[in-house]
């Protein structure tokens, strides 16, 4: 999974520590996606047979 945030939080380097750390994902997640918009999500999948 991998977030893409504004481009103002992007040059502040919020979207660095929200894809590289889970933890602050989590954190982002909850608290601060109010405030700290994102703009689009990425997901992968991977096909287990």
């Amino acid at each position: 999974m991998r977030v893409k945030l504004l481009a103002f939080w992007r040059w502040l380097g919020f979207e660095f520590l929200v894809n590289r750390f889970p933890r602050y994902r989590r954190f982002w997640e909850y608290y601060l996606c109010y405030v700290v918009r994102g703009k689009a999500m990425e997901f992968e999948f991977e096909v287990v047979k």
